[in-house]
């Protein structure tokens, strides 16, 4: 292990952060992170010869080919107001957000824990703090009426979940969500991407965390009018998302 490499070995062991060590075309630290909303894939890497770090931030969640123009839009959206270090951009090869963000350092190769820490939480933040915003671009239901999920597609799907398949699972969650081809139940919603969850299928525990923030969001905004019963259907279904986040956990 390098010099630069120690450092950053030493500052995630401050953090208490577990990790993966690989020593390819350079040294680099891998694990997964979980954050206010989402859990994220990070990587870490180590550039002792050009005198840099970079942090890298992967949210797990498919973005669909036909989404990275609003996606792309949004992200310009965000690089606009921000003062942040990191910034986002779309893996196209994997079809993932990434935020990442670069630490130079001096010919001493010396990074101060404090700086090394404030750069890991901002890209960390960036990523978690705007995963609802584009979980609503993926999960938005398109204009075209060919792209609408129909009865059969539903059927379908919800044979295949009854089987046990966790893509169809987690996709006839999005569908009860957004009453795409059948009646909206996001109680259905939670229990089927759970159950894509348990097959750790790609971005389904995640997405249980966004609509957890999502359900918490309107809870509060019926609290604000007085509308105490739907508070309380907003607060069971978030409450529902907790327990299997919790259940998932474990």
């Amino acid at each position: 292990m390098d010099i630069l490499a120690e450092q950053i070995r030493k500052h995630l062991a401050e953090l208490d952060v577990s990790y993966e060590y690989k020593e390819e075309e350079q040294p680099e630290f891998v694990f997964p992170f979980t954050m206010n909303h989402i859990r994220m894939n990070v990587r870490i890497g180590c550039y002792e010869e050009n005198r840099f770090v970079i942090v890298l931030a992967y949210c797990p969640l498919v973005i669909p080919s036909e989404k990275h123009t609003q996606v792309l839009y949004k992200i310009n959206k965000l690089h606009a107001k921000s003062y942040s270090s990191a910034y986002m951009f779309l893996d196209r090869e994997a079809n993932m957000l990434v935020a990442q963000s670069v630490l130079n350092v001096g010919t001493d190769l010396q990074v101060d824990y404090d700086v090394f820490r404030c750069n890991f939480s901002e890209t960390l933040h960036l990523l978690d703090d705007t995963a609802e915003e584009f979980m609503q671009i993926i999960l938005s239901v398109a204009k075209e009426p060919e792209t609408q999920a129909t009865s059969m597609d539903v059927e379908e799907l919800a044979a295949r979940a009854a089987q046990g398949e966790a893509e169809a699972q987690y996709r006839l969650g999005i569908s009860y969500y957004k009453g795409e081809g059948l009646k909206q139940d996001f109680g259905k919603a939670i229990d089927w991407v759970a159950q894509a969850a348990k097959q750790q299928y790609p971005g389904a525990l995640e997405l249980l965390g966004v609509w957890q923030t999502a359900f918490r969001k309107e809870k509060q905004q019926a609290s604000d009018i007085q509308d105490f019963e739907g508070a309380a259907t907003f607060q069971a279904w978030e409450s529902q998302c907790a327990a299997w986040i919790e259940k998932l956990a474990e």
